[in-house]
């Protein structure tokens, strides 16, 4: 729903949910699990989307260092946070 949501440009209604997933799957699994670092690297989108860059950049930064590690980095998931980066890139030299 989170995700759904920030496709839908409702970031602010997608960001509790994302933490609440993220919480979730760590909890059921670990923090280097690749689904958390999906759920963590769509949490990187919301927060670029939200204009709360540095906290975005951490996000996104830390789901592509797991993504890599357990993936690989030509992955679709990795290939795919690489663009939230550039994203986040582009929304700060607009600022």
């Amino acid at each position: 729903l989170g995700v759904f949501l920030n496709d839908g440009e409702r970031p602010a209604e997608a960001e509790p949910l994302l933490r609440r997933a993220l919480e979730i799957r760590i909890r059921r699994s670990s923090p280097t699990h690749w689904i958390s670092a999906k759920i963590r690297g769509e949490l990187g989108r919301c927060l670029t989307s939200l204009g709360r860059f540095d906290e975005a950049e951490k996000e996104l930064q830390e789901a592509r260092a797991t993504m890599i590690e357990v993936r690989g980095p030509s992955h679709i998931q990795t290939l795919k946070i690489d663009a939230f980066l550039q994203d986040l890139a582009t929304a700060k030299a607009a600022r």
